[in-house]
């Protein structure tokens, strides 16, 4: 689970929908990473970043916790 990602998506009121949307990704390629089924690459997690209008690292944006 990345905790930040959903964190920001809860405060914005961003859908999983519209997140795919606005970065660029495919909406079930974005359901797969974020399942942690594939990975992001750096430029589709800058991407998720901008879209979030994050002021998080990537690192800490993206990290995973069980």
């Amino acid at each position: 689970m990345f905790r930040r990602i959903d964190y920001w998506r809860s405060v914005q009121g961003i859908t999983k929908k519209s997140l795919a949307i606005n970065s660029g990704i495919r909406y079930n390629t974005l359901l797969k990473k974020l399942r942690h089924k594939s990975l992001f690459t750096f430029d589709e997690a800058i991407s998720v970043r901008t879209a979030l209008k994050s002021n998080d690292s990537i690192e800490v944006l993206f990290e995973w916790v069980a």
